[in-house]
């Protein structure tokens, strides 16, 4: 019943304000990882918290109280592959400027030599994997690159090496 609920929801986007499309479009990029507000606002560009709230109402992404009154925002796996599946032909023009945010928040990281942030990891892993055969620009090699040296700095070799590979073979297909 649950299941078929949450289809039923799929496929009734057209009830959503834009904003609140394009943020369900983005968190559906990151499946299951759990994001405190502060960064969700940060990560995803918004301006307020009225769409993560609106979201959660309807079901779309969970919330979960944290210590401190703070919350944490997430999307089910299954209802993310399925606003991925059904926003396929705007999905990466949709999460662009989310990747170039990560990709500048890793560059302050490598630059600051500071800590990484385990979520920032996760949710840069989950993006580098969903859009793994999609990516196209100098900007999409620059994010790859970048993740690679932050794998590679936490002393993650296996998957830098992986990453890196990755940003090389797309940097000979945008110079081709």
């Amino acid at each position: 019943d649950r299941i078929i609920a949450h289809l039923a929801k799929l496929f009734n986007t057209i009830h959503l304000t834009e904003e609140e499309k394009t943020l369900l479009i983005k968190f559906s990029t990151v499946p299951n990882l759990k994001c405190a507000t502060q960064n969700a606002c940060k990560w995803f560009s918004l301006s307020d918290t009225s769409a993560l709230y609106s979201l959660a109402n309807a079901g779309w992404i969970k919330r979960e109280e944290g210590e401190h009154n703070r919350n944490f925002w997430y999307i089910h796996s299954i209802i993310a592959t399925a606003v991925r599946f059904a926003h396929s032909n705007v999905l990466l023009q949709t999460c662009r400027p989310f990747i170039y945010k990560l990709t500048d928040i890793i560059c302050g990281i490598l630059e600051r030599s500071k800590k990484p942030n385990k979520m920032l990891i996760q949710f840069s892993w989950s993006v580098s994997d969903i859009f793994r055969d999609s990516f196209q620009s100098v900007k999409d090699v620059d994010f790859l690159y970048n993740l690679g040296k932050l794998y590679d700095r936490i002393g993650l070799l296996q998957r830098a090496n992986y990453i890196i590979d990755l940003a090389n073979d797309l940097i000979d297909q945008v110079n081709n």
